[in-house]
């Protein structure tokens, strides 16, 4: 560790090897508005920035840790000077439970504008997704992974074989919707094969077969052109399903999904949070 003027200069390895330069508050911090993780030159900072604005404000209770956010965070996506991380949370607004759909197009969350991991964080009010009384504020920050992996019923039926590739979290995930949705995950003779990690096997669809696409990374997907036309096979890139649909499966324990997330921590510790296994999806608690 490096210390200069009021930081701590932390250089370490993140999850998956990618490295990350942390500027950790060592010194007693001056409140002048909220306390936020933000990107500031080749650093993942935790600063007092001013307090947004916008047409709805939510105060944050949890924020889940996506890779997105670790590729923020290590300068594979680039942001502003100053932007906030954070799309994955629950908090209140004007004392209700809400959960956040955390794009409006193309325009995200911790891109695009400031993310959740702060006290607060601004939305569009058509962002905003009611979570019912008693249901885990944990679980509400579990919202968007749920409504990603749910997309995939758009092409997955009852009774389908689905083979899903990747070793990860929201693989894992994906596969326990799609068993609760009444499919068969197999490895081989798939009717849909799911991708996670960018590696395209179609020797595990049969004729006439779908292959899913959900990861997010810039990086080029090859397949070869003549087998998808001499099979029959079918590409589709697909987003999210229903926020709400997400909602009521979290609510309703349809799937379990308790041993996925790790125990939240403090903003304070988002250096250990960042280089926490990937195993669990990690958590702020604002």
């Amino acid at each position: 560790m490096e210390q200069g003027a009021g930081h701590v200069l932390a250089r370490g390895v993140g999850r998956s090897q990618f490295r990350f330069r942390f500027l950790i508050p060592y010194s007693g911090i001056r409140r002048r508005g909220m306390q936020a993780l933000i990107r500031r030159g080749a650093a993942v900072e935790l600063a007092d920035v001013a307090p947004p604005r916008g047409d709805c404000v939510v105060d944050v209770a949890f924020a889940g840790v996506c890779r997105t956010d670790l590729a923020v965070a290590d300068g594979r996506i680039a942001v502003a000077e100053g932007r906030v991380l954070g799309h994955e949370l629950s908090g209140y607004y004007e004392g209700r439970p809400v959960s956040v759909i955390p794009f409006v197009d193309r325009a995200w969350l911790g891109i695009d504008v400031d993310g959740a991991f702060a006290s607060q964080v601004a939305v569009p009010r058509a962002c905003l997704v009611a979570l019912p009384d008693g249901m885990s504020m944990v679980h509400g920050a579990y919202v968007e992974p749920v409504a990603a992996a749910l997309g995939v019923l758009e092409v997955v039926r009852a009774g389908m074989r689905v083979a899903i590739g990747g070793d990860n979290r929201i693989a894992a995930l994906t596969a326990r919707i799609v068993e609760a949705a009444g499919a068969r995950r197999v490895d081989a003779r798939a009717d849909v094969a799911i991708e996670h990690d960018g590696a395209v096997d179609l020797t595990r669809l049969v004729d006439g077969g779908v292959l899913i696409l959900k990861s997010r990374a810039a990086r080029d997907v090859l397949v070869p052109a003549g087998e998808l036309v001499a099979r029959s096979l079918t590409i589709r890139g697909i987003s999210h399903g229903s926020f709400l649909t997400a909602v009521a499966w979290l609510h309703e324990r349809r799937i379990a999904i308790d041993d996925l997330l790790a125990a939240p921590r403090p903003l304070t510790d988002f250096a250990a949070v960042f280089a926490a296994s990937e195993r669990q999806k990690q958590l702020f608690a604002l």
